[in-house]
Protein backbone atom coordinates (compact mmCIF):
# COMPACT_ATOMS: atom_id res chain seq x y z
CA UNK A 1 0.00 0.00 0.00
CA UNK A 2 1.12 3.55 -0.92
CA UNK A 3 0.44 6.60 0.90
CA UNK A 4 0.09 10.20 -0.98
CA UNK A 5 1.81 12.79 0.52
CA UNK A 6 -1.84 14.65 1.62
CA UNK A 7 -2.39 10.94 3.86
CA UNK A 8 1.59 11.63 5.43
CA UNK A 9 1.20 15.01 6.29
CA UNK A 10 -2.65 14.52 8.05
CA UNK A 11 -0.45 11.03 10.04
CA UNK A 12 2.76 13.18 11.23
CA UNK A 13 0.38 16.32 12.35
CA UNK A 14 -2.04 13.95 14.13
CA UNK A 15 1.41 12.11 15.82
CA UNK A 16 2.69 15.58 16.65
CA UNK A 17 -1.18 16.97 17.89
CA UNK A 18 -0.96 13.57 20.45
CA UNK A 19 2.78 14.25 21.37
CA UNK A 20 1.70 17.80 22.09
CA UNK A 21 -1.61 17.04 24.11
CA UNK A 22 0.79 14.43 26.24
CA UNK A 23 3.37 16.76 26.88
CA UNK A 24 0.86 19.30 28.11
CA UNK A 25 -0.71 16.70 30.08
CA UNK A 26 2.91 15.38 31.62
CA UNK A 27 3.29 19.38 32.90
CA UNK A 28 0.34 19.27 34.53
CA UNK A 29 -0.14 15.60 36.32
CA UNK A 30 1.40 14.95 39.83
CA UNK A 31 3.31 11.91 39.10
CA UNK A 32 4.65 11.76 43.31
CA UNK A 33 1.39 11.49 44.63
CA UNK A 34 1.33 8.10 45.91
CA UNK A 35 0.10 6.08 43.09
CA UNK A 36 0.45 3.62 40.59
CA UNK A 37 1.30 4.93 37.24
CA UNK A 38 1.60 2.67 33.69
CA UNK A 39 3.58 3.77 30.32
CA UNK A 40 3.24 0.61 28.04
CA UNK A 41 4.56 -2.58 30.24
CA UNK A 42 6.19 -0.12 32.79
CA UNK A 43 4.65 1.01 36.23
CA UNK A 44 5.92 3.30 38.92
CA UNK A 45 4.74 5.16 41.91
CA UNK A 46 6.54 8.06 43.79
CA UNK A 47 5.69 9.03 47.39
CA UNK A 48 6.59 12.96 47.42
CA UNK A 49 9.03 13.97 49.78
CA UNK A 50 7.83 14.44 53.07
CA UNK A 51 8.99 15.82 56.66
CA UNK A 52 9.71 13.64 59.11
CA UNK A 53 7.06 12.77 61.53
CA UNK A 54 6.49 10.88 64.58
CA UNK A 55 3.93 8.71 63.79
CA UNK A 56 2.71 6.36 60.54
CA UNK A 57 2.81 8.12 57.54
CA UNK A 58 1.56 6.47 53.96
CA UNK A 59 4.44 7.23 51.50
CA UNK A 60 2.76 5.23 48.64
CA UNK A 61 -0.81 3.36 48.36
CA UNK A 62 -2.41 1.72 45.55
CA UNK A 63 -3.83 -0.92 43.88
CA UNK A 64 -2.16 -3.32 41.59
CA UNK A 65 -4.95 -4.23 39.39
CA UNK A 66 -5.60 -7.01 37.16
CA UNK A 67 -1.79 -7.76 36.25
CA UNK A 68 1.27 -8.83 38.18
CA UNK A 69 3.80 -6.54 38.99
CA UNK A 70 7.62 -7.35 39.25
CA UNK A 71 9.42 -4.67 40.66
CA UNK A 72 11.74 -2.37 43.79
CA UNK A 73 10.42 -0.29 45.92
CA UNK A 74 13.22 2.08 47.30
CA UNK A 75 12.93 3.56 50.85
CA UNK A 76 15.19 6.49 51.60
CA UNK A 77 16.28 7.26 54.65
CA UNK A 78 15.56 10.81 56.29
CA UNK A 79 18.24 13.98 55.16
CA UNK A 80 18.74 16.69 57.13
CA UNK A 81 18.47 19.87 54.68
CA UNK A 82 19.52 22.74 57.01
CA UNK A 83 22.76 20.35 58.16
CA UNK A 84 23.82 18.35 54.75
CA UNK A 85 26.86 17.92 56.61
CA UNK A 86 25.36 16.50 60.30
CA UNK A 87 26.96 13.82 61.42
CA UNK A 88 23.96 12.75 63.93
CA UNK A 89 21.92 9.46 62.49
CA UNK A 90 18.40 9.61 61.57
CA UNK A 91 15.95 6.82 61.80
CA UNK A 92 13.19 5.26 59.86
CA UNK A 93 11.17 2.14 60.27
CA UNK A 94 9.44 1.09 56.78
CA UNK A 95 6.80 -1.46 56.53
CA UNK A 96 5.13 -2.97 53.45
CA UNK A 97 1.79 -4.40 53.51
CA UNK A 98 -0.23 -6.61 51.19
CA UNK A 99 -3.81 -6.44 51.88
CA UNK A 100 -3.32 -5.08 55.34
CA UNK A 101 -0.55 -7.50 55.97
CA UNK A 102 2.80 -6.73 56.64
CA UNK A 103 4.97 -8.57 54.33
CA UNK A 104 8.42 -6.52 54.85
CA UNK A 105 9.97 -4.33 57.55
CA UNK A 106 13.16 -2.46 57.77
CA UNK A 107 15.08 0.93 58.64
CA UNK A 108 16.84 2.87 57.23
CA UNK A 109 19.54 5.47 59.20
CA UNK A 110 21.48 7.83 57.75
CA UNK A 111 25.45 8.25 59.68
CA UNK A 112 26.75 6.09 62.51
CA UNK A 113 24.78 3.27 63.00
CA UNK A 114 24.81 0.08 60.73
CA UNK A 115 21.18 0.64 59.17
CA UNK A 116 21.37 1.57 55.22
CA UNK A 117 20.63 4.79 54.35
CA UNK A 118 18.67 3.59 50.89
CA UNK A 119 17.19 0.33 50.96
CA UNK A 120 16.19 -1.31 47.42
CA UNK A 121 13.13 -4.15 48.29
CA UNK A 122 12.23 -6.59 45.19
CA UNK A 123 8.06 -7.42 44.96
CA UNK A 124 6.26 -9.47 43.03
CA UNK A 125 2.76 -7.86 43.29
CA UNK A 126 0.13 -10.06 42.77
CA UNK A 127 -3.03 -9.61 40.98
CA UNK A 128 -5.81 -7.64 42.73
CA UNK A 129 -3.60 -6.24 45.76
CA UNK A 130 -3.54 -3.42 47.84
CA UNK A 131 -0.25 -1.92 48.22
CA UNK A 132 1.30 0.22 51.07
CA UNK A 133 4.20 1.47 51.49
CA UNK A 134 4.44 3.07 54.89
CA UNK A 135 7.32 5.15 57.03
CA UNK A 136 7.99 6.13 60.91
CA UNK A 137 10.01 8.63 61.99
CA UNK A 138 12.12 8.92 65.07
CA UNK A 139 10.97 12.39 65.37
CA UNK A 140 9.17 15.15 63.69
CA UNK A 141 10.92 17.83 61.75
CA UNK A 142 10.67 20.04 58.88
CA UNK A 143 14.05 19.74 58.09
CA UNK A 144 14.61 16.02 58.10
CA UNK A 145 12.69 14.18 54.67
CA UNK A 146 12.83 11.56 52.88
CA UNK A 147 10.89 9.44 50.13
CA UNK A 148 9.64 6.42 48.97
CA UNK A 149 9.25 4.89 45.28
CA UNK A 150 8.03 1.74 43.25
CA UNK A 151 10.09 0.75 39.99
CA UNK A 152 8.70 -1.91 37.72
CA UNK A 153 7.18 -4.01 35.41
CA UNK A 154 3.74 -5.19 34.13
CA UNK A 155 3.03 -9.01 33.68
CA UNK A 156 -0.33 -10.37 32.56
CA UNK A 157 -2.05 -12.26 35.35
Amino acid sequence: MTYNSKQIQDAVSTVHLNSQRQAKRNETTNYANGDINFIGDCCFAYGAITNATNAWKVMISFNSGPNFLKGIAQLQGLCDLSEPSATNGYNSVWRISFNGVNVFTTKTETHQEDSPPVVDCPLIIPPFTKVSIDRFDEGASTARQAGASFTGKVYAG
